[in-house]
């Protein structure tokens, strides 16, 4: 499944719009949208219905933040994020999922520790506007896959995207 990811910056309803997801036809499937504030944040991902699909709740600072993501009534992941480590300053933990690429470039994947691809994130452009192109390999890792993307996104410390052609 192909879907675009596309930052937003207006407010909608009293809170803040992170990113639109459209799919494969440019039609609108779901936002991103949540509240910031220096140390904690929830962030919600609906579909157009206003329906919830999963939410991120976030607390730390813009060094070191630890994320939770919930969908069906339980946490499915953590995000810990650290631009103080080594390498990678992004751990999935609480799933067997880990993060291959570069995602400074923000051209990335998740993979299962068993190597099966999970997601690939690239940038590129999207009706003449940059915007981040997902392939989600299953349905059932939808919403997580878009939530952790949305994540690391909405976090990166460095570059714009690096837009490619989209096929």
């Amino acid at each position: 499944m192909k879907f675009y990811l596309k930052q937003d910056s207006c407010p909608a309803a009293g809170l803040f719009e992170f990113f639109t997801v459209y799919g494969e036809c440019g039609s609108p499937l779901y936002r991103f949208l949540g509240e910031r504030n220096s140390f904690t944040s929830k962030i919600l991902l609906q579909d157009f219905q206003g329906l919830e699909r999963a939410h991120i709740t976030r607390v730390g600072t813009a060094v070191l933040s630890q994320y939770i993501i919930y969908s069906q009534g339980r946490s499915q992941a953590f995000i810990l994020h650290s631009i103080a480590t080594k390498g990678q300053p992004y751990r999935i933990k609480g799933i067997d999922w880990t993060l291959a690429g570069n995602i400074y470039t923000r051209n990335y994947e998740i993979r299962q520790k068993s190597g099966a691809l999970v997601m690939r994130h690239s940038s590129c452009w999207k009706a003449a506007e940059p915007a981040f192109s997902l392939d989600i390999m299953q349905e059932c890792d939808r919403d997580l896959a878009l939530c952790i993307a949305a994540i690391i996104d909405s976090t990166l410390v460095s570059g714009e995207p690096t837009p490619v052609p989209v096929s």
